[in-house]
């Protein structure tokens, strides 16, 4: 199962209540729906191993805990997350009705990992910077 798919059913529970519920209630339910999932694959070398839900303003924050594998601890030190990982992240989040109504609701942030654990890097995605793409 790859993140989009994941993002589509985020949606599609934001879409059915966005309207009565409280957003961050909202937010960590997608959160608890994405962790059932478990493991996601999102391309050889990067797994979506949890989402969380972090308050804040003015638009809650819905994590992505990403899982960098087979990779050479070197490589993650020449990693430029916004230069390298963010454009096709972004356009993705952007395009895609599914994954927009999910960054229409929260920003959305993807923290990066490497294998043991270590912390390596993170993009934060919002939806003011679909129309700032080129």
């Amino acid at each position: 199962m790859n993140l989009k798919l994941v993002a589509a059913l985020l949606g599609a529970v934001l879409v059915h209540v966005a309207a009565s519920a409280n957003t961050l209630d909202l937010c960590q339910k997608a959160a608890t729906n994405a962790n059932r999932m478990g493991v996601v694959q999102k391309d050889k070398y990067t797994f979506s191993k949890s989402a969380a839900c972090i308050p804040a303003s003015p638009k809650h924050r819905f994590v992505y805990m990403l899982e960098l594998r087979g990779l050479p601890n070197d490589v993650f030190r020449q990693i430029d997350f916004a230069r390298d990982i963010k454009p096709s992240g972004l356009n993705q989040f952007c395009t895609d009705p599914d994954m927009r109504a999910l960054l229409n609701a929260y920003d959305v942030d993807h923290r990066y990992y490497s294998e043991d654990g270590t912390f390596i890097g993170s993009i934060l995605m919002q939806s003011q910077e679909c129309g700032q793409r080129r």
